[in-house]
């Protein structure tokens, strides 16, 4: 069967409410590390290089395939991608609720420590272990990127503060027990 270039854009996700965390985790190691590239010329060939293989890896058409059309094609798939270049921003009404710092264990706060020193490559165990629905691995791995990283987001600001709080809290009651 012929796929042609529309064809092909319209299975790529357009936004991180249409990228799933199995489809983003599978391209994780793509590196854009074209922000530091002086030369304009290179810099627009890297970011197309790794959008190919963005492309490559969501569809699974060969890399050879998608770098072999057009380059009015290969724009048209950058742009499509673009979104992937920058953070997603929180939702406002997210689906799932999230424990907060205030109703988590201890053992919680250890575990999300030890997950959040890879959290990309550990967002669904961080999810599974910090989302208050019942979701299987499936569930959670096939859920938008956005969803989840508002979630995680929230959850990362939520510990910040309060570990802030309890440090304040401990390095007072230190204070006053040396004073006593």
């Amino acid at each position: 069967t012929y796929m042609t270039t529309t064809d092909l854009i319209e299975l790529l996700p357009s936004g991180w409410n249409e990228l799933t965390l199995k489809d983003y985790q599978n391209t994780l190691d793509i590196v854009f590390d074209d922000e530091n590239i002086g030369d304009d010329s290179l810099r627009v060939l890297t970011i197309a290089d790794n959008m190919i293989k963005v492309a490559s890896r969501l569809t699974g058409i060969n890399e050879d395939a998608i770098s072999g059309l057009p380059v009015q094609d290969v724009s048209r798939i950058v742009k499509r991608l673009s979104f992937i270049r920058a953070l997603p921003e929180p939702l406002k009404n997210p689906k799932y609720k999230w424990k907060t710092s205030f109703n988590m264990s201890y053992d919680d706060f250890i575990n999300y420590i030890q997950l959040a020193e890879d959290p990309l490559n550990n967002l669904h165990l961080i999810v599974k272990s910090f989302i208050t629905n019942q979701l299987s691995d499936d569930d959670i791995l096939n859920t938008p990127v956005d969803e989840l990283y508002t979630g995680f987001f929230l959850l990362k600001k939520q510990l910040k503060r309060h570990t802030q709080i309890t440090l304040k809290s401990l390095i007072l009651k230190i204070a006053v027990a040396t004073i006593k």
